[in-house]
């Protein structure tokens, strides 16, 4: 299995495979996946030479053609999918010939080359034939194949027979080594920490470093995600720098790091942590200072600034082991600045929907 340290990923990336890779076991540099090499053309392609002999989980091989179709759809601005918006500047693909594919962007785009991880090469035979079960039944060209979705309950798959990589272990990254994987979907960490302790589980994820204690054998890696609380900066209150900047100097992130989370997290300056295309070094984080938190406040109400407008922290459940209570640590120091607050939490598909496709009637709140 390749395991990446991605929410979901593990079981995404095992079932649908991308031009590029990621050296995660190494360097987090940029590896050959379905392409093989690649070349720049000029400062708006990326000419890319695709693996042959590669099929998909339908039987359908891999193409120049089909992979520059999908690559077309899911960037399309007709589709307007939330990669679109993720990657910024939309790019379209068209095939040079049966194994070799031009990818290019409007403009001139630096990294390009890095955004090509996130787009997916499904099927092109499922899209002109079966459009209707794109969502909900992946197929790809992984080393696993979906078998079943139950929403809100779980996922299975199991071993393709037929995964290129069985050949060329070395260069696809990884082995199949577990002939049938079930993810099941549970929100509380104590059951997932129950069902490794019953022995109705292998694997629980996102557990209290209490739990690990317990259960031994946990294993404890960086994640590339980086938590971070996103203000709406458009509104009345927030579009004022020194409200921001007081919102910053209200949280002892240390001290939630040291407590509530038994010192199990690093405490982040940027969004982008050293892995991430864009990281900067220089960067160092805001420190806890409750006195000019309060001066910047004053400052900025004394200007009308409506620093005293509510605060509505909408949060995900279950985002990291402890998350909750961490929101609840956030919610209680920001009055004891000025800030007025209160929370809501949602789970996760909820929260999605609600930022994503609704977000213009949302901005005024602040998301975590």
């Amino acid at each position: 299995m390749r395991s990446v340290a991605i929410s979901g990923s593990p079981g995404y990336r095992n079932v649908v495979e991308f031009l590029i890779g990621r050296d995660f076991r190494g360097d987090n540099s940029i590896v050959p996946e379905l392409a093989t090499s690649w070349e720049r053309v000029d400062d708006r392609t990326i000419r890319f030479y695709l693996r042959e002999g590669v099929t998909f989980h339908d039987g359908s091989p891999l193409n120049a053609e089909g992979a520059a179709q999908v690559i077309n759809y899911v960037m399309s601005e007709e589709l307007n999918s939330d990669l679109l918006d993720f990657v910024g500047a939309p790019m379209s693909a068209v095939a040079v010939d049966e194994y070799t594919i031009d990818v290019s962007t409007p403009d001139p785009d630096p990294i390009l080359l890095s955004k090509m991880y996130f787009v997916a090469i499904t099927s092109a035979k499922q899209l002109n034939e079966a459009i209707d079960t794109y969502d909900t039944n992946l197929i790809g060209t992984g080393p696993y194949q979906f078998v079943e979705w139950n929403a809100g309950q779980g996922i299975n798959y199991t071993a393709n027979p037929d995964w290129w990589g069985h050949a060329n272990p070395e260069a696809a990254r990884g082995s199949v080594t577990v002939e049938n994987l079930h993810y099941v979907f549970r929100a509380e960490e104590q059951v997932r920490a129950s069902m490794v302790a019953a022995g109705e589980a292998n694997i629980g994820v996102w557990l209290s470093s209490e739990q690990c204690a317990d259960l031994g054998g946990c294993a404890v890696a960086p994640s590339v995600e980086t938590i971070f609380i996103r203000p709406d900066t458009h509104g009345p209150m927030f579009s004022d720098i020194r409200v921001r900047e007081a919102f910053h100097l209200a949280f002892d992130t240390e001290g939630i790091v040291d407590t509530i989370l038994a010192g199990e997290a690093t405490f982040a300056a940027q969004i982008c942590n050293a892995t991430c295309t864009g990281h900067d070094p220089a960067l160092v984080p805001y420190p806890y200072d409750p006195d000019r938190s309060v001066e910047l406040l004053a400052a900025a109400a004394a200007d009308g600034v409506p620093v005293d407008m509510e605060i509505n922290l909408a949060a995900r459940e279950a985002v990291f082991p402890r998350s909750e209570e961490v929101i609840q640590a956030v919610q209680a120091m920001l009055p004891e600045v000025g800030f007025s607050v209160s929370t809501n939490f949602y789970d996760p598909e909820t929260f999605g929907q609600m930022v994503v496709q609704n977000w213009k009637d949302v901005r005024r709140i602040a998301t975590w």
